[in-house]
């Protein structure tokens, strides 16, 4: 028997989803095997499925598990779900779904490789209100314990199926699942970033809206909405900060790791003195909070992977032509970014008698950050 076959039996193995009200039918793992489908598990009633990347492991204490004959269980066990309806809704969101509890041997248990986890929830949701539902978790399913940035996991809508799919990553021995429509509203319906912004709120990517949608974004608020709005595996706290000016302590430390981990955002050269470079301070030792437009431009063309054109003149010309008052201000290292993003339609100017203004070196607004945010996560479909 190969290593591989091993490895993939203890991914199966090591998930054993009981969900409260007995065991109903299993999944035998010899016609599993037979099937190739032993990196897919779903309930009797497919109302929860998870998905894991082919030759995926599972990692006890960070190490690998090899060459482990699965003795403990020879079959994955669905039973029927916990009825949410008894359940009282937590802080402005309502029970879109049942409540599934997703058990495994061992609370030190990890997947080498991020999956997904998909939930059907009710017909009844309107597809109008649909963009609100997002997946949350926790320890007890009452959920009354639950932190916006911890335990909502936010997900991919799919309102023709009744499905939202999320990240999944073993979190615990007894974990709890469920879909919630949020129900809260800002005090800015009446403003043109409202349905974009609504989404991100919902699904804890974008915060405090009621106050500041018009204020500029700041850096780090930009890069967690990368990060939460990508479902990026978040990296370990205790790691060594890439930024001299981002200790561990900052709430928004692993958020900023992460997104500099995965190439998301870059700092600024090191200022005098440090060998680290800055994320809020220049190379001058200037703070610098805020992220500008052609900023975000080289930000969101690097997540959305656009084709960026590499003969500078034929840009410069383009951006000039696309924006006649200020494309000759365009940075030169943003520039190609700046015309990918147009291109893509993700951002672009605001019109004037002399044509479109695309103000370059301007703080990127909240409510633009939103908009962007949006339709690259629409486009991704993470979202």
């Amino acid at each position: 028997m190969s290593r591989r076959f091993l490895s993939l039996m203890v991914v199966i193995v090591c998930f054993v989803f009981v969900l409260s009200l007995g065991i109903s039918t299993g999944v035998n793992f010899g016609e599993a095997a037979k099937k190739g489908s032993l990196t897919k598990i779903e309930s009797s009633d497919k109302k929860a499925v998870i998905k894991c990347p082919k030759g995926t492991f599972v990692v006890k204490e960070n190490q690998l598990i090899e060459n482990v004959v699965p003795t403990v269980a020879t079959e994955v066990y669905f039973s029927q779900t916990v009825n949410s309806v008894t359940y009282k809704a937590y802080a402005n969101h309502t029970f879109a779904s049942d409540i599934f509890k997703i058990s495994v041997l061992d609370k030190v248990y990890r997947l080498s490789e991020q999956g997904e986890l998909t939930l059907t929830y009710s017909k009844s949701i309107s597809k109008v209100v649909a963009d609100r539902l997002s997946v949350w978790y926790s320890e007890e399913k009452v959920f009354d314990g639950c932190k916006p940035k911890e335990n909502c996991l936010g997900g991919y809508v799919n309102a023709g199926k009744n499905t939202v799919t999320v990240p999944f990553q073993i979190k615990g021995k007894d974990i709890y699942y469920a879909v919630f429509l949020d129900q809260r509203e800002p005090g800015f319906r009446d403003d043109w970033s409202y349905s974009c912004v609504m989404p991100l709120w919902s699904k804890e990517i974008m915060d405090t809206v009621n106050q500041g949608i018009y204020e500029e974004i700041e850096r780090r608020e930009f890069a967690f909405m990368m990060v939460r709005g990508l479902g990026l595996p978040i990296v370990e706290v205790n790691i060594e900060n890439t930024f001299f000016d981002i200790k561990s302590d900052d709430i928004y430390f692993k958020f900023i790791e992460t997104a500099a981990r995965y190439g998301i955002i870059n700092g600024f050269p090191p200022k005098q003195g440090e060998t680290k470079p800055g994320f809020e301070h220049d190379k001058e030792g200037n703070e610098v909070k805020n992220l500008t437009r052609e900023q975000a431009a080289a930000i969101i063309a690097r997540v959305a992977n656009l084709k960026i054109q590499t003969d500078v003149d034929k840009v410069q010309k383009d951006l000039e032509k696309i924006f006649p008052v200020d494309g000759e201000n365009i940075s030169p290292w943003a520039a190609p970014a700046v015309l990918a993003v147009y291109k893509a339609k993700f951002m672009g100017g605001d019109k004037n008698d002399q044509g479109e203004v695309f103000r370059p070196g301007d703080p990127l607004k909240r409510s633009e950050a939103a908009k962007i945010t949006y339709l690259l996560l629409k486009k991704l479909k993470k979202i």
